[in-house]
């Protein structure tokens, strides 16, 4: 297996890496592999942390299949998969999303890398021995399960990074076995990440499927998340969002709490406190700074609701 990266940034503009067929577990922080691979179906996976800012251009191909989940913690990221035009795409801070790259020498160019990132990196045969029988009903829309060498975005709309979703993420990042524990625990929270990401997903698309919800509100309860993640740092009002939803305030409710499984407010207040955690721990903000950018004018108040959610006082964040 191979990848090969080309970039100005790179001495005679080409960096190829030469991945070996027997894959072992290594480390998580250092561009490594962390799972063992199958050696007659390559199952395999890595996980990529980022925390460089490139504004150069870097395309990258593969020359064997793979599936790439990428969560992006601060900052943007933008690719582009030349296999489907040139279109642009673009991962905001807080969002995820997940794309196959076929076993066709696939390119695909990464525009623009600002901020901290995690990337896991694995094969269907991985994925399949994870999620078993439900792999079918989450790609049954997608030419990966019919064997068509096309690369494609599992989602169209970047997915919310929740709550869950970042404590999976910590727990990765700030591993705290070494030796001998370190594997299983990896594995186990890489297996847990990949399965709560799309049984979540795949819920909200059976709610859709099952007409709880009409497609059309459907729409209108993701547009108005990407508003509510627009505006953490202001006063966000039940009659504000119900106006920009375009529905009355307990229609809104009652589609906000079927779509995400939360209140409303009970999603800003969880919503907020991530983005002050990530603030406080990738930009070094002070808690008063913090508090200030999710909409708390009163920094007890902030400190108070996030003892509240996370059951430990803010400052404490300070020592990562």
């Amino acid at each position: 297996m191979k990848t090969t990266e080309k970039s100005s940034i790179f001495d005679h503009g080409v960096f190829i890496k030469n991945d070996p067929e027997d894959l072992k577990i290594i480390d998580l922080l250092d561009f490594k592999e962390v799972l063992k691979n199958n050696k007659t179906e390559r199952e395999f996976t890595n996980i990529l942390k980022k925390a460089n800012r490139i504004n150069h251009e870097i395309e990258i191909s593969h020359d064997f299949p793979l599936f790439k989940l990428h969560f992006q913690l601060n900052g943007n990221y933008e690719f582009c998969l030349k296999t489907i035009g040139s279109s642009k795409y673009k991962i905001t801070e807080g969002y995820c999303n997940l794309f196959y790259l076929p076993n066709t020498k696939t390119k695909y160019k990464q525009i623009k890398q600002s901020g901290k990132s995690i990337e896991i990196i694995f094969s269907k045969t991985y994925l399949e021995q994870v999620i078993g029988n439900a792999y079918k009903e989450v790609f049954s829309k997608h030419e990966v399960t019919k064997s068509i060498n096309k690369p494609f975005l599992l989602w169209k709309k970047n997915q919310v990074i929740s709550l869950n979703l970042y404590n999976i993420i910590d727990d990765i990042t700030n591993c705290k076995y070494n030796g001998s524990f370190k594997k299983p625990y990896l594995e186990a929270k890489i297996k847990e990440l990949l399965i709560v990401i799309l049984s979540d997903s795949n819920t909200k698309e059976n709610k859709v499927l099952k007409k709880e919800i009409v497609k059309e509100d459907y729409d209108k309860i993701s547009e108005l998340e990407n508003y509510i993640q627009s505006n953490l740092n202001k006063t966000l009002t039940i009659n504000e969002l119900a106006i920009f939803a375009g529905m009355n305030t307990s229609k809104l409710k009652q589609q906000f709490k079927i779509v995400y499984n939360s209140t409303v407010f009970k999603y800003i207040t969880e919503q907020r406190m991530l983005k002050a955690k990530q603030l406080i721990i990738n930009k070094n903000y002070s808690i008063k700074e913090a508090s200030y950018k999710v909409g708390y004018k009163n920094p007890q108040h902030f400190t108070a609701a996030f003892k509240k959610l996370y059951n430990y006082l803010p400052s404490k964040l300070t020592d990562y």
